[in-house]
């Protein structure tokens, strides 16, 4: 070991600055080597770490996000509690199948996977607190990890999730403290800690809980990272942003339903998509009573008619100037308010759901409205998943449809006599005509989403079953004109396949006058030649040394 002449030591950081201005240098070059050059254009927002496009195809408006990283192959040493930490393991009570999430194998791949920094320094939310390493600071993202275990999340997890984005890009996201990573690190922690509860018919409830979960860490201006405990993903926001994010969630919480559905109808649909829900209707039934139906249906009979109230105004000829002058500017001043409160009118959307409007208990009026709206929608989507080949979800909306239908018009759906229902019936009946068994192990799949569970049609399992390999020749003779199997051949370990094949001249279907000998052929004739035998096996088992292959 060399004697140490120095008491000091000189040390070299990257720059997470000059990173980003590279990157950003570089942007127009990324942008043409994609085929995107138009993104140059003044079209492009840059929020560091990351830049942000946008282009316009088919009326519709697509965002890119480029963001700038480097990969690092090894998993931080921070991040060693997150490994060892002790998961709870759930078992089902039907099937005896264990779940936990993330599994151990999915844990070990995290592991060797590493994770990625992105030129980004910590701000603090004062702007009196400079943060003098800005410049040399860099923030670890853990970009592949998530790619990797979110794969086994399975469809109700998803909903939540997706349903969980729809409301922060409805309510949250103009605050700018929450982020959609928040979201996603908390719906991890709440899969971590209960792996096996998660159904299609909870989806809701599960919702509720994730939203009262991230009241709970905006309350307390703190919320663990999901890879690194230690680390507060609140640190950077300023307080009273996170207040005001803390009460927009407090509001949803009160009255998710109309929340959601408002949310939900300012969604744009693809073309040929599924079925959209008419939010409106069902806010429709919803909000009103039983009282305000009779009132439709019968006219208002009740005796509160409204009644056009005539203010007697006072004769000009009887006012002074003063008088006269503020009625002229009361006139002028309620004009302007009319006009202001039409041109509001108008900017709201043709059907305005009130968020804030009471959601009240269920009479019967409403409840049978409320029934016969959800059992129409679910066979619409049943029908729709049928023809994207989509039969485990197919079925689940046939089964809430079929239930639904019994609570709106009775257990006997085989009853003979007219019913108001009976296009109904008729619809769910030629849904359950042609599933199969298949459908009900499909829909159990796509619903509790075990790694043992059978291979889904809908739902892509991350256990795919390997192509079997092909069978064994059996004694017979090749069909393959011109071969021959030869058995004479010892054989290696286990099972040797050999192969001969006699390549001879077949133009014009007759042999040369040479004695019947066939003629040869040239190198490359006889390779194209070669390449057109179809030996029974694939290039992949060609290369076992099981194999042996002699031409």
């Amino acid at each position: 070991m060399p004697e140490i002449t120095s008491d000091r030591e000189t040390i070299k950081y990257l720059t997470s600055k000059g990173m980003m201005e590279y990157f950003m240098g570089q942007y127009p070059t990324i942008c043409e080597m994609i085929g995107k050059p138009e993104f140059t254009d003044g079209n492009t927002v840059t929020e560091q770490p990351s830049m942000y496009s946008m282009e316009t195809v088919d009326n519709k408006s697509i965002f890119w996000k480029f963001t700038s990283s480097l990969e690092c192959g090894f998993f931080p040493q921070k991040c060693t509690p997150w490994v060892e930490r002790k998961r709870i393991v759930m078992r089902d009570k039907k099937t005896g199948l264990e779940y936990q999430w993330p599994s151990k194998e999915q844990i070990d791949a995290v592991k060797t996977i590493g994770f990625n920094i992105v030129p980004l320094g910590f701000v603090h939310p004062r702007k009196n607190h400079k943060n003098v390493f800005s410049s040399i600071e860099w923030e670890i993202k853990f970009f592949k990890a998530e790619n990797l275990i979110s794969r086994s999340l399975h469809y109700p997890k998803l909903k939540v999730y997706l349903l969980s984005l729809v409301l922060h890009k409805a309510y949250l996201e103009d605050i700018l403290a929450l982020r959609e990573e928040h979201l996603r690190y908390c719906l991890y922690e709440m899969i971590e800690r209960s792996p096996g509860e998660w159904t299609e018919e909870n989806v809701g409830e599960k919702l509720i809980q994730l939203l009262k979960k991230i009241l709970h860490y905006l309350k307390k201006q703190r919320m663990p990272h999901y890879f690194l405990p230690s680390c507060n993903m609140f640190a950077s926001i300023a307080n009273h942003k996170l207040q005001e994010s803390a009460e927009a969630v407090f509001r949803i919480t009160e009255n998710p339903v109309f929340y959601l559905l408002d949310a939900v109808q300012n969604l744009r649909y693809e073309a040929n998509f599924y079925p959209r829900l008419n939010a409106w209707e069902l806010y429709k039934i919803l909000s009103n009573s039983a009282k305000n139906k009779l009132n439709v249906m019968f006219g208002n009979q009740s005796g509160n008619k409204t009644r056009n109230v005539v203010e007697d105004e006072p004769a000009w000829d009887s006012m002074d100037r003063y008088q006269v002058k503020m009625r002229e500017e009361y006139d002028k001043t309620r004009g302007q308010a009319e006009q202001k409160k039409k041109l509001e009118m108008e900017k709201k959307p043709k059907h305005h759901i009130d968020k804030m409007t009471e959601l009240r208990r269920i009479d019967d009026w409403k409840k049978s409205d409320l029934l016969e709206f959800l059992v129409q929608h679910f066979i619409r989507m049943a029908e729709q998943s049928n023809v994207y080949r989509n039969h485990g979800q197919a079925f689940m909306y046939t089964q809430h449809a079929e239930n639904l239908l019994k609570l709106l018009s009775g257990p006997d759906l085989s009853d003979s006599d007219a019913s108001p229902f009976d296009g109904l019936k008729v619809s769910i009946f030629r849904l359950k005509e042609i599933q199969t068994d298949m459908n009900k192990k499909d829909y159990w799949n796509i619903s509790f989403g075990h790694p043992k569970l059978v291979h889904s049609n809908s739902f892509r399992s991350t256990d795919i079953p390997s192509i079997p390999l092909p069978s064994l020749p059996n004694s017979e003779s090749s069909p393959i004109p011109g071969t021959k199997r030869n058995d004479d051949i010892p054989t290696k370990r286990g099972t040797t396949l050999i192969s001969t094949a006699d390549v001879h001249h077949h133009q014009g279907e007759s042999l040369p006058a040479n004695g019947g000998q066939p003629q040869l052929l040239s190198l490359s004739s006889l390779q194209s030649a070669v390449d057109s035998i179809d030996l029974g096996y694939t290039p992949e088992e060609a290369d076992d040394e099981s194999i042996d292959i002699r031409l």
